[in-house]
């Protein structure tokens, strides 16, 4: 079929194609401009199963003993622990076969099943339920390991470290502190702010104290512009490596998953050197040249657990303010069935407007809300008209936080294409934003 939308008076018509657009733990089928612009990440295929990925890893580490060894060495009464360090259910790494190889290795070594701590890293995000942590790790394990969730607000769980060199004052679980041997374990893949996720972000702000967090959220730590992929002269990055080493992992094991959420490579070692062996594979084979020549840019952060919230969700508009000049459109499609996430919806409902939600961020830094958050949304609204495509939301809720709402991303376009005066708006299609590692 064809579109005539009407376009500041005009007459445009258009032919469409039709696409399945990532939504939650289903794909929504729809129709967009048969000229839109495409935009995938690179194919790239796993070359073993994930675990025997996970096991080589363990096997052939980078610049560090086997961990079989480093928890020989260290581990010298029933008295000592292992803390085990795990992403939440909004990241979707492989948690459940990480502990269970790691555990071999453990077991190897002589430890038993009550000496070992399993600790999720959830930043200042909410506890994990129990539910969450059945999907994430199996009953199985649930019942036999003692497993927590960080809490970055409770001070008598925390244990303080030291400053960094750049006076990051850096407080962290202290579970994670005491124990004798410390794992880390998560996924590699562009950051938003830190460049790259993975690595030393399970620490700082994985397992930090709000204090920390607080400050390495702000300005002028955190950067203020989208910098995926970036890692040098990124002060966000440079301050979580020192936070890291402040408490002193003695093994990461980290995945790169391809958007069809395949392992294709797993590194293993110690904490900088096994982290930026997986950077410098993401970067060589992951990487999308892209341009800013689009007015409209439809994208999905890659849907579950991607989408699992809005907070999580902000990622993928990172994604479209490279993409756009302004004023454009996003159009944002994310089920969010956890909704918001956090609390940063009621900063930007407090403000009187984006710029001036970024004005009070500028000057204020992170709060109690989540401000960064609010923040990251605040500055694309600021530049771009924000359209969500969920059923998690009514128009009255996201009206009063400076987003719009439809119930399809045809209707998206059509609001889109009414308010640009442009004769042909160039479209662009991202449905896995998530993994894309912009050039």
């Amino acid at each position: 079929m064809n579109w005539k939308w009407l376009v500041k008076g005009r007459d445009l018509v258009m032919s469409d194609k039709r696409v399945k657009v990532p939504y939650g733990k289903r794909f929504i089928v729809c129709n967009i401009p048969e000229d839109a612009v495409t935009l995938l990440p690179k194919e790239v295929s796993a070359k073993k199963v994930p675990r025997e990925l996970i096991r080589d890893a363990l096997n052939f580490p980078i610049n560090s003993e086997k961990l079989v060894d480093i928890a020989r060495k260290k581990i010298g009464s029933s008295n000592d622990r292992v803390a085990i360090i795990i992403n939440d259910i909004t990241r979707p790494a492989p948690s459940q076969i990480f502990v269970e190889e790691i555990w071999s290795q453990l077991n190897e070594a002589g430890i038993n099943e009550d000496m070992v701590d399993i600790i999720i890293a959830t930043g200042d995000h909410r506890a994990a339920t129990s539910d969450e942590i059945d999907k994430m790790l199996g009953a199985d394990i649930a019942e036999r390991f003692n497993i927590v969730s960080h809490s970055s607000r409770r001070k008598d769980e925390l244990v303080y470290l030291g400053k960094t060199p750049g006076e990051l004052p850096v407080y962290v679980n202290k579970l994670a502190a005491q124990a004798k041997v410390k794992i880390l374990t998560g996924m590699i893949a562009p950051h938003h702010i830190a460049g790259f996720g993975g690595g030393r972000k399970s620490v700082v702000p994985g397992i930090a104290g709000f204090e920390t967090i607080q400050m390495h959220h702000s300005p002028p730590i955190r950067p203020l512009e989208p910098v995926l992929g970036i890692l040098n002269n990124n002060r966000f990055h440079l301050e979580a490596v020192n936070g890291a080493q402040l408490l002193g992992p003695d093994f990461i094991i980290n995945a790169i998953k391809n958007h069809q959420d395949d392992i294709v490579y797993v590194v293993g070692g110690e904490l900088n050197q096994a982290f930026e062996k997986g950077v410098s594979y993401y970067r060589d084979n992951f990487g999308v040249p892209i341009s800013n020549e689009f007015n409209i840019a439809i994208v999905s952060p890659g849907g579950y657990p991607r989408d699992y919230d809005l907070h999580q969700s902000q990622k993928a508009v990172s994604i479209a303010e490279l993409l756009l000049q302004p004023p454009g459109i996003i159009i944002l499609v994310a089920r969010c069935m956890d909704r918001w996430g956090t609390d940063f919806h009621t900063c930007l409902e407090e403000a009187g407007s984006p710029k001036e939600m970024i004005s009070s961020f500028q000057q204020n830094g992170l709060g109690m809300n989540h401000e960064s958050k609010a923040f990251m949304f605040a500055r694309a609204q600021n530049k771009h008209l924000l359209i969500l495509v969920s059923e998690s939301f009514s128009k009255e809720e996201l009206a009063s936080k400076f987003f719009k709402k439809t119930a399809t991303v045809e209707e998206a376009l059509k609001q889109g294409m009414d308010l640009l005066d442009i004769e042909t708006p160039k479209v662009v299609y991202v449905p896995y934003a998530g993994a894309i590692l912009p050039i």
